[in-house]
């Protein structure tokens, strides 16, 4: 099928991790954390993104999650604009994003928090995708008039 025979034509290569992040509200009972493990997440709710401009991590956040045998339960929430992100509700929830230069308590915000995740596995990949070798296009030789004999 076309999306197997793509699949066979290209590589990624991963070259950076983002560290997860977890945002919640101040008041949450693990907002006072220096730092969070997967298995903390065991019975929470979690806030897992839809719609056209949601982020695509959340499948890397459950297979950590199923990795480390940890249940947590799911909120959905659609996102439209990238205002939305803004406007998640976090009441007894958590958000995981990508780490984004941010420490513990750098929101600037009066009622959520940034905690960080300490386990080695709590990142998303990011990279390079591009044509394997055999599928790149070899350049093509200029044409060129035959000699006369």
């Amino acid at each position: 099928s076309a999306p197997d025979q793509e699949k066979d034509m290209f590589e990624y290569t991963v070259i950076g991790k983002m560290p997860f992040t977890a945002i919640m509200l101040k008041s949450h009972p693990l907002a006072q954390r220096s730092a969070l493990h997967v298995q903390d997440l065991e019975g929470q709710t979690l806030v897992q993104l839809s719609g056209p401009r949601s982020h695509s991590g959340w499948n890397r956040i459950h297979s950590w999650l199923s990795r480390h045998g940890v249940n947590a339960e799911t909120q959905p929430y659609n996102v439209f604009s990238l205002n939305d992100y803004i406007n998640v509700d976090l009441e007894g929830s958590i958000f995981i994003l990508p780490t984004i230069e941010m420490r513990k308590g750098e929101l600037h915000d009066p009622v959520r928090t940034v905690v960080p995740f300490d386990d080695p596995d709590a990142f998303f990949p990011f990279g390079v995708l591009r044509l394997k070798t055999a599928a790149r296009p070899q350049p093509s030789r200029p044409w060129r008039r035959p000699r006369a004999k």
